[in-house]
């Protein structure tokens, strides 16, 4: 009897449901429509793509290319140089002035400044020739005529190649004559090329040259 009960429950449940209940599960299911957009264009870097094939050029930076001395350098180290330079007059050490005045007229004559130059080669001059030395005196009458060869004084440059090389004559030092001939056969071309600059410039200034 209850097994009866256990299966009239059931149907009864079915029988109650509406029609369109009892058989829903019979029904097809709607298909899922997938809509599919169109791809996304490809993304871009916004930045600068460089082809390795038409790659920038750059020169190419030599070995022994020397940039100069900017002025804050150029300050710097002439006020170290200075510095021992003095220390080493003050404490009457000689030999190492000689040597500081060097360093220091290579500065100034390798950034063009040969008004400073062409003082301490002078006072270098007098250093060598108090304590006698031959070398630096050379050194100094040498150097002393490029400077003024380079601001235009050819005569005392012609001069000071003059005593150098006499001072060499009577020691024998013939490395020094040849030296210093090529030294004097150098000032005398860039004298001719100075006079020559000076008399095109009048040429193409007459005006200037009758107010002087």
């Amino acid at each position: 009897m209850m097994f009866r009960v256990f299966i009239l429950v059931p149907l009864l449940f079915i029988l109650v449901l509406p029609a369109s209940a009892q058989f829903a599960w019979l029904k097809k299911k709607p298909a899922v429509v997938v809509v599919r957009y169109p791809d996304l264009p490809e993304a871009h870097s916004l930045g600068i793509r460089i082809d390795a094939a038409n790659a920038l050029s750059h020169p190419e930076i030599k070995a022994d290319l020397v940039f100069g001395m900017t002025e804050y350098g150029f300050d710097l180290t002439e006020a170290a140089l200075l510095k021992v330079l003095y220390h080493t007059l003050r404490f009457h050490q000689d030999g190492e002035s000689i040597v500081n005045y060097h360093n220091l007229i290579d500065l100034y004559v390798s950034q063009s400044h040969y008004s400073e130059a062409k003082w301490h080669l002078l006072q270098c001059n007098l250093l060598a020739q108090k304590i006698g030395d031959t070398d630096a005196i050379i050194y100094t009458l040498t150097s002393l005529a490029m400077v003024k060869g380079e601001i235009g004084e050819f005569e005392q440059a012609a001069q000071d190649l003059a005593d150098a090389r006499s001072i060499a004559s009577s020691l024998g030092r013939f490395n020094d004559i040849v030296l210093i001939d090529k030294k004097l056969s150098k000032l005398k071309a860039r004298q001719l090329t100075y006079v020559k600059n000076e008399s095109s410039y009048a040429e193409l200034n007459p005006d200037k040259k009758n107010t002087q």
